[in-house]
């Protein structure tokens, strides 16, 4: 259950990015996590918590 979740995880830059789930989908029989405009492999989230209360799900769901 990661929708509506606060995940973070390392961008291609190695910076760390939080964000909101949106949704999960499968993509070449791989499952994908949804933050707001991306797509992230299971394998590449790092941490899975409680959303913070004020946290909405609208704009790219990724901060720095």
């Amino acid at each position: 259950a990661y929708i509506g979740k606060q995940v973070t995880w390392d961008d291609e830059k190695g910076v760390q990015q939080t964000g909101i789930v949106k949704s999960v989908r499968i993509a070449s029989g791989e499952p994908k996590i949804v933050v707001g405009d991306q797509s992230l492999a299971l394998d590449k989230i790092t941490s899975v918590t409680d959303a913070p209360a004020a946290t909405t799900t609208s704009g790219t769901g990724a901060t720095a």
